[in-house]
């Protein structure tokens, strides 16, 4: 979803950077057309038994919002169900790209709910800071570990 708003250039629609200029504003009837169509498409993406629970929403933001603090919650169950099967996962039949890509799959969402947090220390810290540096190289060598099988 996130992809598919940035694409459109819609994601300040549902973070809040692209707020209602106001009812007596000459674009706000370009904002209300581009809320609805933001809106409808999140209801589109969800399943019809959660699309019932924001089908009220009248801003997109709204929607996002609610499902966020209905459902985001969840994060933590699917962090330990992607960190059991990278831990489980093997190369077993498949062959080396096989294996390379379900792995890289599997990290790249783990990445997503997990991402490093950038040091406030310097600007561009996570080329000039020592300590994230460092964190990068220790999360590299475990994944290169991982791919091992070691």
């Amino acid at each position: 979803m996130l992809n598919a708003l940035g694409a459109k250039n819609k994601l300040g629609f549902i973070n809040g950077t692209i707020p209602h200029p106001g009812d007596a504003h000459h674009n706000a009837w370009a904002w209300n057309r581009n809320n609805v169509m933001v809106l409808s498409w999140i209801q589109q993406a969800v399943d019809p038994v959660i699309r019932k629970t924001i089908m009220s929403c009248k801003t997109s933001l709204e929607a996002w919002r609610s499902l966020r603090s209905r459902y985001g919650q969840g994060d933590v169950v699917r962090i330990a169900e992607l960190t059991e099967a990278l831990s489980s996962l093997k190369q077993g039949s498949q062959s080396v790209t096989e294996y390379y890509v379900n792995l890289i799959a599997i990290r790249d969402e783990l990445d997503n709910y997990q991402p490093l947090q950038h040091c406030i220390c310097t600007p561009n810290s996570r080329e000039t800071c020592v300590a994230m540096r460092l964190m990068f190289a220790y999360k590299e060598t475990n994944y290169a570990i991982q791919f091992l099988g070691v």
